[in-house]
């Protein structure tokens, strides 16, 4: 005997409603954020997911790294050229203790050649100064 089984309706997660906060308050929260060391990528987080806030830039007409750069709380490197750097880091330490693999050797190839990628971009847009150099050796932890 086959038994028929029922589909089960999916069922919409409640989207945060966004609460009415002024732009001075939401300011102040991005700043205290800043001061205990949040980067501007979670803060964004924390803002959508406790505050119901959706959109800074809509509320405040900046966003979260500019009202960073405005009270001198902004990080000196961007957060994906940060990340990258922090991801060969990582491989070159595995790679210090693997010396076989290839393929990590290759993995660390290509993020250094993205971290240089971007790192011409962001002297091209000003963010990082013209003699600003990824050199490798410096990078370890």
């Amino acid at each position: 005997m086959v038994e028929k089984t029922k589909a089960k309706k999916k069922t919409k997660k409640a989207e945060p409603k966004e609460k009415k906060l002024s732009t001075q308050e939401v300011t102040e929260t991005i700043l205290d954020l800043a001061r205990t060391g949040t980067p501007s990528v979670k803060i964004g987080h924390i803002l959508k997911e406790e505050h119901g806030i959706l959109n800074v830039k809509e509320l405040t007409g900046k966003r979260i790294t500019q009202i960073l750069r405005e009270n001198n709380l902004a990080p000196k490197l961007p957060a994906d050229l940060n990340a990258l750097i922090q991801k060969a880091a990582s491989i070159r330490k595995h790679v210090a203790t693997h010396k076989i693999d290839l393929e990590a050797r290759y993995g660390l190839m290509l993020t250094e050649s993205k971290i240089r990628s971007l790192a011409k971009y962001y002297k091209r847009e000003k963010v990082l100064p013209v003699d600003w150099k990824y050199v490798a050796a410096e990078r370890v932890a």
